[in-house]
């Protein structure tokens, strides 16, 4: 699937290496102990452990601002991956167990993720002005690495983790955020998409006027609203009318699109 997507920057600093050496040093040396014996990750629901995503060029800023990656696993377990080749996008969730998380991850290790160069070491943080085309990521005792699709890995390596990430969950569900930022970006109309009037959600979203919630001044949602704003956003190029202005819906779930504010 392609998208949009930003260029991903190292971050201020370098994350924390484990006691004892880099990740690629503790995985690979010689050790009596299987890879996925002595493989370590921060547990916390909010730490990503491993993403794939990947862009192309020509994306528009409200279909950058949506995007979804193409799969991303935290340290609790918790997958969220987008369905490819479904319409409108399908994103799905699951829980992984400890076994078949640490399989996956010596997977990725075995591979030869480390000795794909060049490597970023630290947080990506997206930033504007520039192009990210395929990436992965993987965060291993305390230390992110990051490769792009300018690294040497083997070819079609990133499509095979993709594909292997996806297909990790043998009990998926759609998945709806309990929280997410909602804005709206007045888009030039485009007469041959979808529009529909925003009057007809008034019901739903009863006290919202789009003109109120520009994208430097997002509204924070939960429940009900998050969930239906998310669905409106996964429809694609949507516009939307209210009073003679046209917009697009942006839905940003913090941790699970890189570039979503924090929640308040």
């Amino acid at each position: 699937m392609q998208r949009a997507w930003m260029v991903i920057l190292l971050a201020v600093g370098l994350a924390a290496c484990a006691p004892g050496g880099s990740p690629a040093s503790l995985l690979t040396e010689d050790a009596a102990a299987p890879v996925s014996e002595r493989i370590e990750w921060d547990r916390s629901p909010d730490a990503v452990i491993f993403r794939a995503d990947s862009g192309t060029a020509g994306g528009d800023p409200a279909s950058i601002r949506n995007a979804v990656p193409l799969c991303t696993i935290f340290g609790d377990g918790h997958i969220v991956w987008v369905n490819p080749g479904i319409t409108p996008e399908e994103v799905l969730e699951d829980r992984l167990d400890e076994a078949t998380m640490r399989a996956f991850l010596e997977e990725v290790v075995l591979s030869g993720f480390y000795q794909w160069e060049p490597q970023i070491i630290g947080t990506p943080a997206p930033s504007g002005g520039g192009l990210l085309r395929e990436y992965i990521l993987l965060a291993l005792f305390g230390e992110p690495h990051v490769v792009t699709a300018d690294s040497n890995w083997p070819p079609n390596a990133f499509a095979d983790l993709l594909a292997r990430c996806r297909g990790l969950s043998a009990t998926p569900v759609l998945y709806v955020p309990t929280g997410a930022w909602v804005s709206a970006m007045p888009v030039p109309e485009e007469i041959h998409l979808p529009a529909i009037s925003w009057a007809g959600y008034a019901v739903r979203f009863p006290d919202v006027r789009l003109a109120d919630i520009p994208p430097e001044k997002p509204r924070w949602a939960t429940g009900d609203l998050a969930a239906a704003a998310w669905n409106l956003a996964r429809q694609g190029r949507l516009h939307i009318r209210e009073e003679g202005i046209v917009y697009r819906l942006l839905v940003e779930v913090p941790g699970l699109q890189p570039a979503a504010p924090a929640a308040p």
